[in-house]
């Protein structure tokens, strides 16, 4: 699954020293109580009584402490799956839409500051409402599904992977200029077009195609760069290719 953790910005769940601090306490209150009474029954020995009561307190602490830090590790995990399953496309196991425009935003501002180039890639697989229609909408999840894959695998750890609509995939690539965007564009459209997917068991085979579009931009160059603009743009070139007959690659001038 296409992940990064400094991307994705996991949250670590802490238990502060204050609630550690009364767990102890109240261990501490349970085990004097108990000794307590043990003591005024006079059960055993005073001096087995206070050596044994030393060497369980030490036992005890230690799997206090031990247990908790089991805790918290659980804990960590947990809260990370659920923010994980928060960001996350059910289906593709790519970013969701929403959590994609809080990345491009983090990105375009170190994009800005640093002066350099990004691209933005937008695909589309062609006649998809047909697919589902000859097909039905389980084998076209799978189809989805491959093609998220597809993408993940020829992406960089950098860059930035998303599900931007039902049909559509969206790709942001820092540090990108023109040129090796239109590199993996085509190499996403070459790669999608070339695989064969088998329906039934008769092995019926269909292919896919994209359609794809992409603009490179230098936000330094222009105080009025946004998201919104870029992949507008992004929109515009990704229409171009489908009007002008799908599995194809066009590209529009940031400008």
């Amino acid at each position: 699954m296409y992940h990064n953790n400094e991307q994705s910005g996991q949250t670590k769940v802490r238990i502060s020293s204050a609630q550690k601090a009364g767990m102890f306490i109240l261990l501490s209150i349970f085990l004097i109580c108990m000794g307590a009474i043990i003591y005024d029954k006079q059960l055993v020995e005073p001096g087995i009584f206070a050596a044994a009561a030393t060497i369980i307190m030490v036992i005890l602490l230690l799997a206090m402490s031990l247990f908790i830090r089991e805790l918290i590790k659980k804990l960590d995990a947990a809260y990370n799956k659920i923010e994980l399953m928060a960001i996350t496309d059910e289906l593709t196991q790519l970013f969701t839409r929403k959590h994609f425009y809080t990345l491009f935003e983090n990105e375009l501002i170190k994009t800005i500051r640093y002066r350099r180039n990004l691209s933005c890639i937008l695909l589309d697989i062609d006649h998809f409402k047909k697919i589902i229609d000859k097909h039905g909408q389980q084998f076209s999840n799978e189809i989805l599904k491959d093609t998220a894959e597809v993408i993940k695998d020829n992406s960089r750890s950098t860059d930035v992977v998303a599900r931007f609509d039902s049909d559509k995939f969206i790709c942001l690539l820092p540090e990108t200029g023109n040129e090796a965007a239109l590199i993996l564009s085509k190499r996403l459209r070459a790669i999608v077009e070339g695989a064969t997917l088998f329906i039934g068991e008769d092995n019926e085979t269909i292919q896919i195609t994209v359609s794809v579009g992409f603009t490179s931009c230098k936000p330094c160059l222009d105080e009025g760069t946004n998201i919104s603009k870029i992949i507008n743009i992004t929109e515009k070139a990704l229409t171009v290719a489908k009007e002008e007959g799908r599995n194809r690659v066009e590209y529009l001038i940031y400008e």
